[in-house]
């Protein structure tokens, strides 16, 4: 009788339906990487986190954990990495290690962005002080 106590009540668990919030669809395999207001997580581990909630096609996380569109994210709901800041209409040509200071570059606007606070670049994945760049 308790073997199918049991059985009854991992049944019960495992067919349980997980409740999504807005924008959001249930995912088999939730990746850890997910799209955020500023940024791509580009430098993520490979996991799989089972029967989780991810941002449907065309959303992003929100820093309060809301799916919303890129317009609607705000410097108030984006958590930008350390060194950067966040940019209502960023540069497409932003300062790296091998480019520091780029000369020609399209006037195109990146809508709410995490990019270089002043006096960093980019090299890799993070903002550096440009004096710390290698040679």
């Amino acid at each position: 009788m308790k073997t199918l106590t049991l059985l009854l009540c991992l049944i019960a668990v495992s067919s349980a339906t997980k409740t999504c919030g807005e924008n959001e669809e249930l995912v088999g395999c939730h990746n850890t990487c997910e799209p955020q207001c500023g940024y791509t997580p580009k430098a993520c581990t490979e996991q799989c986190i089972m029967n989780a909630c991810d941002c449907k096609d065309g959303f992003v996380r929100n820093s309060l954990g809301k799916c919303v569109e890129v317009f609607q994210c705000t410097k108030e709901t984006t958590k930008c990495p350390e060194n950067e800041e966040f940019k209502g209409c960023g540069t497409a040509c932003e300062p790296t290690c091998e480019n520091p200071d780029p000369r020609a570059c399209t006037k195109q606007c990146l809508v709410n962005v995490c990019q270089c606070s002043k006096g960093f670049v980019r090299h890799g994945f993070r903002c550096i002080a440009k004096g710390d760049c290698p040679k």
